[in-house]
């Protein structure tokens, strides 16, 4: 069970990496591509990948046993997590969409967790927390009003992308079968989201047949969701959906250091100090999950027993 929990682990971590690299993309596609457009490449490609790996028999037999609340939640919110993330890029900056959407996740699980289930997360996980809102607010201090907009969808994604989390973790929860069941979950998820999300971003779609747009359309979809959300799906049969989500505080450190390496974006000194911030809270999550597996105390619950209300 523990190397369990460590893979689960690792696995979310290069998730996180994973998309964390999706900030980038932008600076090598096609211009003028809507934010609609590159969450309904992703989601469709990446959907399609884990359906095919997981197999047509599978996927059926799976989809009668998800409850459809459940499904239709985490397609909902997957697809408003795809808009809002890239429209919050394409408004406020690669920094300040990745550091308010990851920072917001979290927080939302925390309130999610303390109103639904009555339960608090724990010290060490206030602790990061607190690092990583102070972190928030060095960036935030060298802007404006200006890009409230951006504010409001890096927010908003993030919500969304709890909402996916604790929905796709209740799946997991109810499948419980071999680890192809939890990708076909996944799959489900995204391809659904990805029909919601069609008439909006139809109108850009053609801009992907051009060979520049293939490749960011197929870097999107193989690398940055199809395995990208493997892992994610997989790691969470391991470890607690608050965990995976406070583990995505590694993203905003990977999504600016590539500003830095690859853009060659100029990086302030808050920034600097909200990097460290950043990696100290991730690394004090992780070494509590670590702790927490060699004293053998077992992954808080994140939904009640079957049969049980909270």
């Amino acid at each position: 069970m523990h190397r369990l929990s460590s893979l689960g682990l690792y696995l979310v971590i290069v998730a996180a990496m994973l998309w964390a690299s999706v900030s980038i993309t932008g600076h090598f596609a096609p211009p003028d591509i809507g934010p609609a457009a590159y969450g309904e490449v992703r989601m469709a490609i990446g959907g399609l990948v884990l359906a095919l790996l997981v197999g047509p028999r599978r996927m059926l037999c799976v989809m009668r046993k998800l409850p459809r609340l459940h499904l239709f939640v985490a397609t909902i919110a997957l697809a408003l997590f795809q808009w809002s993330f890239f429209a919050a890029i394409a408004t406020a900056g690669i920094i300040v969409a990745n550091i308010v959407s990851t920072a917001t996740a979290p927080l939302a699980a925390a309130a999610f967790s303390a109103t639904v289930h009555r339960r608090l997360p724990k010290a060490a996980w206030w602790c990061a927390l607190g690092l990583s809102a102070t972190g928030v607010a060095l960036i935030l201090v060298n802007f404006t009003l200006s890009i409230a907009e951006g504010l409001f969808f890096s927010t908003l994604s993030g919500v969304a992308y709890m909402a996916f989390t604790y929905s796709t973790a209740r799946m997991e929860n109810i499948v419980q079968g071999r680890w192809q069941d939890g990708l076909a979950s996944t799959a489900l998820a995204l391809m659904f989201a990805a029909l919601v999300l069609l008439p909006v971003a139809w109108p850009d779609m053609e801009v992907f047949l051009s060979l520049r747009g293939a490749l960011v359309a197929g870097y999107l979809g193989l690398a940055a969701t199809a395995l990208a959300y493997g892992c994610y799906s997989i790691g969470l049969r391991s470890i607690t959906p608050t965990t995976a989500l406070a583990l995505q505080l590694l993203q905003p450190i990977v999504a600016m250091a590539l500003g830095f390496f690859v853009l060659h974006e100029r990086v302030e000194t808050s920034v600097a100090v909200s990097l460290l911030l950043f990696s100290a809270s991730a690394i004090l999550l992780i070494a509590n999950q670590s702790s927490a597996r060699k004293k053998g105390i077992p992954p808080i619950a994140v939904y009640p027993p079957q049969g049980e209300h909270p």
